[in-house]
């Protein structure tokens, strides 16, 4: 910023800032109902094709085969395997 310095304002914004953070924050513990959804849509069910093992999404394939499944979804999209299985997008159809 140009200009100078006003160090009162310092100490106001300091001041608010502290009277504002943590619980006494408004929206302290309220969660975005917009990224809610979003990560709510996250959790595909996707199936390994080998073994025919549905799982509800990819974080949960990983902690039940305990791998990493790195970039699944590019994998699935490109048809490659991941951590030796290929695997696919559960769909209502399928």
């Amino acid at each position: 910023m140009f200009g100078t310095k006003r160090p009162e304002c310092s100490v106001r914004m300091i001041q608010w800032n502290q009277s504002h953070s943590g619980p006494l924050s408004p929206t302290w513990g309220l969660k975005r109902p917009d990224l809610a959804a979003r990560n709510k849509a996250n959790g595909r069910p996707i199936r390994c094709i080998c073994t025919n093992t549905v799982y509800p999404s990819i974080a949960e394939a990983e902690r039940i085969l305990g791998k990493k499944l790195y970039s699944l979804s590019r994998r699935i999209k490109k048809g490659w395997k991941a951590a030796g299985y290929y695997w696919e997008y559960v769909t209502e159809d399928s």
